[in-house]
């Protein structure tokens, strides 16, 4: 291994001549605009930023795409590899040419950097940091500044001016592999990226094999863009790869993928563009046209497993059974922990001989059928399972915008609008008495685009639901009661009780259409009759607080953590590493490169992963109450005994 110094505008220059590529091995980059600005500003301060790790190969490389555009300046020097510094160096690249994305900007009074604003831009105090990285004289750049802001001093703006374009002189510290198989780098890139900013388990599996089988990243690139453009955003690399270890592997694990042969690799990933293809279509003739409301991508995993064994899609005549097995599983929530292992025993099942039911025995929905009753409803919101279920039965029943007779569409097209979702009793009429929980209710919440919604404003049902009965039944298919005595915000509980039953029966009927006539008849519900319930809600400024209270029947227990805490504890997460987090009286606790995050509550552990958090986090930051009180304080004693898995979407 060589070890040298190299400045960072030289590593600027390296990559331009193509002379610093990415092997196939490497991950997209997925740095934040902050981030880009954080790392200036380390740099500005002289702080060390790490070292970076390259590969000068003797074979022949396959390489993927750098996130930057380079001059197309012929090479000079055989090209090196970069296998540790992608975020960082790519980051740098962009600053210095001007990315829209990496405008970072630099205050010369405070010292701070940031990402250009429309502020920042009217602001004399703040520079582009490219614009001194480039300047051949920083003497104008000085004095235009001092004009403008005579509080500066002169000798400080020199001072600070000159320790900034001083950044592109930063020598970062580069160790060189040599005389090293791709097999040995891979090998070398996995242990590097396990400790630190570590990679998902998903990317370090799809590194080894991209060692194996060169091209398998672009194979798998082909296809996310493919399925982005036809609405199918989450079908990413985390799911083809799972994908391809159910197909190929004779254990159906990621783990096994790597040591695969390529010709079952070749074989298998042919089955997962066929299985996809056929699962797709026959989403689509269950009403599912988009990935957007798929509470989890696990579960299609083995159904890829299944009609990727068929050459035709019409070879396949158990469509409504594996509907009904896909609607079980979501609403069961069979794939909320040790999800792996449960794909692999669902795949495996799905490569059996009369699978669909060894499927159903894997799954545990044999001899019981699901009801859906007004219970389970109780405490759901937008981000639970059966929000799939309303908007199937709302579909079924052709319900409609309001006032604009156009039928509800999960895609945009021509008569149709892209999904959404509001209240039907406006929040302004509720919230002085009614809980975040409450007013959020799967119950209060109808398809209806944006401009029915601005209609509506923050009209009571009592005002605006006679418009919507003047012409025709609106309402009706939308399973919203026409009880003149709910109408009101006073009788807001009573709406949501008869609203529920009125979906409950519904979304019961639609299982029912597709249940297997082989599955028993007796009935078991598919959760307690106890109502369960999980609230997530951020609270307080300027310094947020995340406050999680736990329902089991008339039992409550309230938790709370910073949430700059609990951000921190999520990143720290998906970075790999092991992290912990107080919340009330407990501790939550992550191994390294953990998949799931879990947070215990009082009796529940609740799941999902770092971007399952994040999604529930930015749901409540745009619903944040400055002034929340009063509040109830933290539950003083940590819950003791087994904890039941609660799914962090199907909080409220």
């Amino acid at each position: 291994m060589e070890r040298t110094h190299v400045a960072i505008h030289q590593l600027v220059d390296r990559i331009d001549r193509d002379e610093l590529k990415l092997p196939e091995i490497q991950r997209g980059y997925v740095w934040k605009p902050t981030q880009v600005a954080s790392l200036i500003d380390s740099l500005y301060r002289r702080y060390p930023s790490g070292s970076m790790l390259v590969w000068r190969p003797d074979e022949e490389v396959l390489g993927r795409s750098v996130s930057i555009e380079t001059s197309g300046v012929t090479a000079v020097a055989h090209p090196l590899y970069l296998l540790d510094g992608q975020q960082r160096l790519t980051s740098l690249h962009r600053v210095f040419k001007r990315h829209q994305s990496a405008a970072v900007v630099f205050n010369v009074e405070t010292e701070k950097f940031q990402i250009q604003s429309a502020a920042t831009a009217k602001d004399a105090r703040w520079v582009l940091v490219v614009d001194i990285l480039n300047a051949e004289k920083l003497s104008p750049v000085r004095r235009a500044i001092c004009e403008a802001v005579p509080t500066i001093d002169e000798d400080d703006a020199e001072d600070r001016l000159g320790r900034l374009r001083a950044i592109s002189k930063y020598e970062y510290y580069l160790e060189i592999l040599t005389d090293l198989t791709y097999r040995d780098v891979a090998d070398i890139f996995v242990r590097v990226n396990s400790k630190g900013r570590a990679l998902k388990t998903v990317d370090l599996t799809l590194a080894v094999l991209s060692a194996e089988w060169p091209g398998v990243v672009a194979k798998i690139e082909d296809q996310i863009a493919y399925w982005a453009g036809k609405g199918w955003p989450k079908i990413d690399d985390a799911f083809l790869v799972r994908a391809l270890a159910a197909t190929a592997t004779n254990a159906g694990t990621l783990v096994a993928l790597p040591a695969t042969q390529t010709t079952e690799l070749e074989a298998g990933w042919e089955v997962v563009k066929r299985g996809t293809e056929h699962l797709i279509r026959l989403l689509a003739d269950a009403n599912i046209r988009t990935s957007n409301l798929i509470p989890s991508m696990n579960a299609l995993v083995p159904l890829v497993v299944l009609l990727g064994r068929h050459d035709k899609a019409k070879e396949f005549t158990d469509g409504d059974a594996l509907i009904y097995w896909l609607l079980s599983v979501f609403v069961t929530a069979r794939y909320s922990s040790a999800a792996d292992t449960k794909i692999a025993q669902d795949s495996l099942a799905a490569r059996k001989n009369d699978p669909v039911r060894r499927m159903y025995e894997s799954a545990g929905l044999m001899g019981s059928p699901l009801e859906i009753t007004e219970q389970h409803l109780i405490g759901k919101g937008s981000t639970s399972p059966l929000f799939l279920l309303s908007y199937l039965v709302s579909k079924k029943a052709h319900a409609k915008d309001w006032w604009h007779d156009v039928e509800i569409s999960e895609t945009a097209g021509v008569g149709g609008f892209s999904i959404e979702y509001h209240h039907i009793h406006p929040q302004a009429t509720l919230r002085e008495t009614y809980a975040k929980a409450e007013i959020n209710d799967l119950a209060n919440l109808a398809f209806i685009s944006a401009t029915a919604n601005k209609k509506i404003s923050d009209r009571s049902p009592a005002t605006y639901f006679p418009e919507l009965l003047h012409v025709r039944d609106e309402l009706t298919p939308h399973y919203v009661p026409l009880d003149e005595d709910v109408r009101t915000a006073a009788a807001f509980r009573e709406f949501l009780i008869r609203r529920r039953r009125l979906l409950a029966t519904a979304m019961t009927d639609i299982l029912d259409a597709r249940r297997p006539a082989w599955v028993a008849t007796s009935v078991q519900t598919a959760r307690s009759e106890v109502a369960h319930a999980v609230s997530i809600t951020l609270v307080g400024y300027p310094d947020p607080k995340v406050i999680i209270e736990a329902l089991v029947g008339e039992d409550r227990w309230i938790a709370s953590a910073g949430f700059d805490d609990l951000k921190r504890f999520l990143q720290e997460a998906s970075d790999g590493l092991a992290s912990s987090l107080v919340i009330g009286p407990e501790i939550a606790e992550v191994q390294a490169g953990a998949q799931e995050i879990a947070v215990p509550v009082g009796p529940f552990s609740v799941l999902g992963t770092e971007a399952d958090w994040n999604a529930v986090l930015e749901r409540e930051t745009a619903d944040r109450r400055v002034v929340y009180e009063p509040y109830p304080g933290a539950s003083s004693e940590a819950f003791v005994g087994a904890r039941e898995p609660f799914l962090v979407l199907e909080s409220d």
